[in-house]
């Protein structure tokens, strides 16, 4: 018995001498694939974990966005007031020129700095605009020639029409803010609440000139 237990080892010996380079080789496929295998589930992981990271991230801006955006309404509503005001001091129905609005219009700032290109171009764009406008304003030498009073008026115009285009994206109707050039249409529209609509843009000799300017420098809307 213990001699057919030593021939049964020598055979296997033998047996593993001769297929030691396919045992060999096979054990080290094995550990590859395991090494894939892992290798895989870490990058899995990895990614699972960045795309997390992101989703958190971007859901940090938008509470971000929103709660910047909620303040927009009171800052344009008070753009207009101040074109209005603006408007109203060149026409003779304000006694002086408003106070700026500069903190205000500051607060544009925090919205643009998470909203869409789009957005961001069009507030970019209304408070330099505001800016332009007020360096205008000063000094006020030659406020009395009607030229000037022209101008003023209209560049208060233009003011108060990027400021009303912004409204529906400010209260979340819109997603963004169309940056295109204004149209004459927005403008004009502009000009007559800014006035008072009982006030006839089409008669008044002041703002006739002002239509003018604004029918010179502005297009058409574009039809849909």
């Amino acid at each position: 018995m213990f001699g057919g237990m030593i021939t049964w080892l020598c055979a296997a010996y033998d047996w593993l001498e001769d297929w030691q380079t396919l045992v060999s080789g096979m054990l080290a496929v094995g550990a590859a694939l395991w090494t894939v295998f892992t290798l895989r589930q870490q990058i899995n992981e990895q990614k699972a974990q960045t795309e997390a990271v992101a989703i958190r991230h971007r859901e940090l801006l938008e509470r971000k966005h929103r709660a910047a955006r909620s303040q927009l309404p009171l800052t344009l509503s008070s753009i207009c007031e101040y074109a209005s005001n603006c408007i109203g001091f060149f026409m003779e129905t304000e006694e002086s020129l408003p106070p700026t609005i500069d903190p205000a219009v500051a607060s544009l700032e925090k919205v643009v700095e998470y909203a869409d290109a789009d957005s961001a171009d069009a507030l970019i764009r209304l408070a330099g605009h505001y800016q332009v406008h007020n360096a205008r304003l000063q000094p006020l030498e030659g406020s009395d020639s009607f030229l000037f009073k022209v101008e003023r008026i209209y560049d208060a115009a233009v003011l108060y029409a990027y400021a009303e285009r912004s409204f529906p994206y400010a209260r979340g109707e819109e997603k963004f803010i169309n940056s295109r050039p204004l149209s004459r249409e927005e403008v004009d529209r502009a000009l007559r609440i800014a006035v008072g609509f009982g006030t006839s843009v089409d008669l008044t000799p002041l703002l006739m000139m002002v239509k003018g300017r604004v029918e010179q420098n502005h297009q058409p809307a574009p039809a849909d």
